[in-house]
């Protein structure tokens, strides 16, 4: 973790700061007076519950929105960031958590794309090549630079999308759940290289659910809540209940507690269900009175199974019965009339 000022050390100038910035689209007010800023050589983790207002942040950081009120700081001036071309010129770069690659051209040209090195007025494809390769090896990621992005698996598009943005050598980098769709060992591959970046002074907005990543990563951490700036702590000084209290405003309610006598008899049995090559010999029970989490990286099949259970993807062999007798569902209406 970066080590940035404190409040007992010399103030240290944001590369950016929101400063009493509100945001309304028409009469829904979504942000509201919110007061924050990115230090050079940090991370600075932006919390708060879905609708809290921080892919909304991001987009006024980006140029994508407009401040209804407040004013954005550049380096100590007031700056009106006019759009995302502008952001990029002004050195803030950003990965949300759409993609944003065009599959069929190659990662290389998905990289540096509208910037790849020339010779003699056309482009220098071995050069290309060379930066590409040179960028992605800082993730530990050895892949073929010319393949096209489409033939990757979610996370190397992930990663690559990351690369793009690095690529555009920001000060300030925005990240918008970066982590969704990576294995462990990626998102280690990933931490190493921010702590890389922030020891180059880049700042960096970190936007997750994870808690234990942020408290990983982070330095700093900011807390929103219906559009309103809560709390901004270091996070060695603060706790993941106390932020999750700081989201959710009241007590962290800690671990549920389920009586057995709740849980009443199977209403749902799954037994090797499979579809082609999307997947294969998935089994599961739900009872009643009982709640059953599906879990998994991006591509990891999660919906296509709920789609093939309901009768929205038809083709898939195994079992599937509902109170005890075997049913095959052919359409979602059916699936809906079941008991």
């Amino acid at each position: 973790m970066t080590q940035t000022g404190d409040d007992d050390a010399t103030p240290v100038q944001p590369l950016i700061q929101l400063a009493g910035v509100g945001k309304s689209f028409g009469t829904n007010v979504v942000l509201s007076s919110i007061d924050f800023d990115v230090r050079p050589g940090e991370v600075h983790a932006l919390c708060g519950e879905n609708g809290a207002g921080k892919s909304t942040c991001l987009g006024l950081l980006y140029g994508l929105h407009q401040p209804s009120s407040g004013q954005i700081f550049r380096d100590g001036r007031a700056t009106r960031i006019e759009s995302a071309s502008h952001a990029q010129d002004l050195g803030i770069g950003c990965v949300f958590q759409e993609l944003s690659l065009a599959g069929a051209l190659s990662v290389a040209e998905n990289i540096y794309a509208g910037r790849a090195p020339t010779r003699l007025g056309v482009v220098d494809w071995p050069e290309l090549r060379r930066r590409a390769e040179a960028l992605l090896a800082e993730f530990g990621l050895d892949i073929d630079v010319s393949c096209p992005v489409e033939s990757l698996p979610i996370s190397s598009r992930q990663i690559v999308e990351i690369a793009k943005a690095l690529s555009l050598n920001s000060r300030i980098l925005l990240l918008d759940e970066p982590t969704s769709a990576l294995a462990p060992d990626e998102v280690d591959a990933l931490f190493e290289v921010l702590r890389g970046l922030t020891r180059k002074g880049i700042g960096i907005v970190y936007v997750s659910h994870h808690m234990a990543e942020i408290f990983r990563i982070s330095d700093r951490i900011s807390v929103l809540r219906d559009g309103r700036h809560i709390s901004t702590v270091p996070v060695s000084e603060t706790s993941q209940d106390q932020v999750v209290a700081d989201m959710i405003g009241g007590a962290h309610p800690g671990d549920v507690s389920r009586a057995k006598e709740g849980i009443g008899d199977e209403v749902l049995r799954v037994r090797s269900l499979t579809h082609s090559d999307q997947f294969a010999d998935i089994s599961f029970s739900i009872k009643a009175g009982e709640i059953v989490g599906m879990a998994g990286l991006m591509g990891a099949r999660r919906s296509e199974i709920v789609r093939s259970i309901v009768g929205l993807m038809p083709g898939a062999t195994g079992e599937i019965a509902i109170h005890g007798a075997s049913v095959q569902f052919s359409s979602l209406r059916q699936a809906m009339q079941a008991d």
